[in-house]
Formats: C-alpha cells, sequence, structure tokens
C-alpha cells in the first residue's frame, strides 16, 4: 500500500466503525496490513499538516450526547482568529472556512 493509499483509508475508511478495543491502532494496521507504528505515524503526520484534529467519538442526538452544526458569517479578516477560538473549544471536531455568507 503506497503512503497515499494509507493515508486515503486512514481518513475515510475509519470514520465510521472506528475499533473501540485497548488497541485500535492495531487492529487498523492489522485491517491494512501494515504495522502500528505506521498507522500512528501517519495519524500524527495527518493531524501536523491539519488534515485530522481530532479523534475521538461524536454522539447523536438521542443517544447520551447532542449534535450541532453551526456556521457562522465572520468578517474576512477575522475569519483566522474566530476559526482558532472556534476550533479550541474541546467539542468541535471539524471548522472550515465556505464560499458564502456563512463562511465560517
Amino acid at each position: 500500500m503506497t503512503r497515499d493509499e494509507l493515508r486515503h483509508c486512514l481518513l475515510n475508511d475509519w470514520q465510521r466503525g472506528f475499533p473501540l478495543l485497548a488497541a485500535p491502532f492495531a487492529r487498523i494496521a492489522a485491517a491494512l496490513d501494515c504495522s502500528e507504528a505506521a498507522v500512528i505515524e501517519h495519524y500524527q503526520a495527518l493531524r501536523a499538516e491539519g488534515s485530522l484534529s481530532r479523534i475521538g467519538g461524536v454522539f447523536a442526538a438521542g443517544s447520551g450526547g447532542a449534535g450541532l452544526l453551526a456556521a457562522v458569517a465572520v468578517p474576512p479578516a477575522r475569519l483566522d482568529e474566530v476559526a482558532a477560538l472556534v476550533s479550541a473549544q474541546p467539542g468541535v471536531n471539524h471548522n472550515y472556512e465556505r464560499e458564502h455568507r456563512w463562511n465560517l
């Protein structure tokens, strides 16, 4: 498996069904026929480049948590500042610029 293929699998294939085990990265590695160290290294690189913000649960409404999709209209000059404030909140799992009035 190439680095790009592994990157794609880690970003896409494990968004659902992430193993809830003591060693989840070992389980992912076994499924992808690579080492646990390679999986961890790739996840660390994805986080460092900004393609991944965190690995953690997102709870559906009615199952012990609440989900919320929110958009904000931010003056373009303050977009980076406001995005950093939003992303610093522990429950935020993604945050990105949008191409319309509600741009964050």
